[in-house]
C-alpha cells in the first residue's frame, strides 16, 4: 500500500510542477496564460481502503495516508503559490488549474 502511495504521490507532485513550470516559462517570456488546466484521478480506493491526499502549500509536500495508517510523504518544489487541498479516495477525478486572477494553481474538482 506504501508504495502506491508513493507512485500516486509521485505522480500528483510531477503534475503540479509541470502546471508551475508552464507557468514560470510563459511569464518567462512575456507570455499571457488565458486558460491552463490539467486532468488527473486517483484511485477510488487502495487495498479495499479509504485514504485522503493532503497537498499543503508550507512545507510543499503530498501527503497520503489510509485509514488503517499507511502513509506516505512527497515533497514537491513550486515557484508559484498553490492552494492547500484535500483530496479524497471516493471522488478520483480532479484537475490542475492555474488561477490568473489570483496568480496562483488550485486543485479542483472535475
Amino acid at each position: 500500500m506504501r508504495e502506491s502511495f508513493r507512485i500516486i504521490g509521485s505522480g500528483v507532485a510531477a503534475k503540479i510542477t509541470s502546471a508551475d513550470m508552464l507557468v514560470n516559462v510563459t511569464k518567462s517570456y512575456d507570455g499571457n496564460i488565458n486558460l491552463l488546466e490539467y486532468d488527473f484521478s486517483i484511485p477510488d480506493s487502495m487495498a479495499s481502503k479509504s485514504y485522503y491526499v493532503n497537498i499543503t502549500n508550507s512545507p510543499q509536500e503530498i501527503i497520503i495516508e489510509s485509514e488503517n495508517g499507511a502513509k506516505t510523504v512527497s515533497p514537491y518544489v513550486l515557484t508559484t503559490d498553490i492552494t492547500q487541498r484535500m483530496l479524497y479516495s471516493g471522488g478520483e477525478n480532479y484537475m490542475i488549474k492555474y488561477n490568473v486572477s489570483g496568480d496562483n494553481i488550485e486543485i479542483v474538482d472535475r
